[in-house]
């Protein structure tokens, strides 16, 4: 009994040393340690921040730049059991909403951290509910709430409904039956809302808060997540069977599907021409990126359990809710293989690449017409400028001294008239 509590405790230290070990290659920027589980972690508009969903804390702020925590907002602390999604940003950033055990759900300013309201689901202490998923639109804020109630065999069971109050007045305007949903999401027009039920996802229409689609059926395992294109056209879902389906919101209509082999727990667009999912078993995961026309695997980051992914496409970074108690945050410019490789279109090259802090860049120009050539940093906050103006169709060369920027990964930007480029440069001197 002895040995097996020995190799029980080694195996556990094991596990907790993994997380510690999370992969450092050249496309993670940073791994934070926060010390519980992380359920949830969004990126602000623009990029400059990530707020967290963390069991055991309040709801944080932490700068992108730097992973350190700005902020922690006062007044609810994030609860555990089954995995919840139950933080949301507005769409302008400004505030931030937020539910747990109990009736309330706060609204925080994200700047000052001030509580400014509070909203009420007004069930009884017996009910016990709880909040599972908030979702904020232009025009609604809308909480899937669980809490139990008497079915007909005389049994106690949880039961789901999802209250929905207008933004600026906060009175609620509806209340909705989502008997076995778990998660909730506006598109980002605001015209619909989608919930999760078990194996298929559904869409309603927030003019009318009627069904608009039931049609997005076919998978086969449970379906963990759900996430809208940026113009809103299309809806991913994935689920524990291995697989991320791709749906055209409008006509609810199947498009494509991608098998990974691996239970898919979490997916976000990239644009809306690429797709990344949280994908794995075990400590065998990854994230990956495919290309959605060609369904071909652009890059992948090794990670330990996702229970959340976000994409700022501001900074051209993603980032990673652990449940091994971290936050993750990496580089998927640096995942892509047409980026990783500079040489994929023969002229358009940075060399040498590593750079000993002189780098030739060369680009072809299919077009003449206004173009742009600039030097960012893995951030995307823009370095050197390094030309801004008319250039004639064909090839070109720059130069670029990286003699003032520490050794890193950074990138040459180059936009002309229908032609954009990036290219990586790994400066190390």
């Amino acid at each position: 009994m002895k040995r097996y509590l020995i190799i029980f405790v080694l195996l556990l230290c094991s596990t907790v040393v993994l997380f510690a070990q999370e992969p450092k290659d050249s496309d993670t920027v940073w791994v934070k340690e926060i010390g519980s589980e992380v359920q949830q972690v969004k990126f602000s508009p623009d990029g400059n921040y990530i707020y967290a969903a963390v069991v055991g804390r309040q709801p944080m702020k932490l700068s992108t730049a730097t992973g350190e925590i700005l902020m922690e907002y006062e007044g609810l602390t994030l609860g555990g059991g089954n995995i919840r999604s139950n933080m949301a940003l507005s769409p302008d950033g400004r505030l931030l909403y937020a539910g747990n055990e109990g009736n309330t759900m706060y609204i925080w300013d994200t700047e000052t951290g001030v509580i400014i309201d509070s909203l009420q689901t007004n069930y009884e202490e017996k009910e016990k509910p709880y909040y599972k998923s908030v979702t904020v639109s232009d025009k609604y804020i809308a909480a899937l709430v669980a809490y139990l109630y008497l079915n007909n065999h005389g049994e106690l069971t949880y039961t789901t409904a999802t209250h929905i109050w207008e933004v600026n007045t906060r009175e609620k305007v509806k209340v909705l039956s989502s008997y076995g949903s778990h998660t909730i999401k506006f598109s980002p027009d605001g015209r619909y809302l989608s919930q999760i039920r078990s194996t298929d996802p559904i869409l309603i229409n927030s003019e009318t808060w009627d069904l608009y689609s039931s049609n997005f059926t076919g998978h086969t395992g449970f379906v963990r997540d759900i996430a809208f294109s940026p113009d809103g056209s299309l809806l991913a879902s994935c689920d524990d069977q291995e697989t991320i389906k791709l749906w055209n919101v409008h006509e609810a209509k199947l498009i494509s599907e991608f098998i990974d082999n691996r239970e898919v727990y979490s997916v976000a667009f990239i644009g809306i021409d690429k797709i990344a999912g949280g994908c794995g078993y075990f400590h065998n995961r990854f994230v990956k990126i495919w290309d959605l026309k060609t369904k071909q695997l652009l890059g992948q980051i090794q990670s330990n359990l996702q229970y959340d992914l976000d994409i700022s496409e501001e900074k051209r970074l993603g980032v990673l809710a652990n449940a091994s108690s971290g936050i993750l945050l990496f580089d998927y410019m640096s995942m892509i293989t047409d980026v990783r490789d500079n040489s994929a279109n023969g002229n358009d090259t940075t060399s040498p690449n590593p750079s000993n802090g002189i780098s030739q860049i060369n680009f072809t120009l299919p077009k003449p017409g206004l173009t742009r050539v600039t030097i960012s940093d893995i951030l995307s906050n823009e370095i050197v400028v390094l030309y801004d103006g008319f250039l004639e169709q064909g090839e070109h060369n720059f130069q670029w001294i990286a003699n003032n920027v520490p050794n890193g990964t950074y990138y040459c930007n180059i936009v002309g008239h229908d032609f954009s480029k990036t290219l990586k440069i790994m400066v190390q001197k």
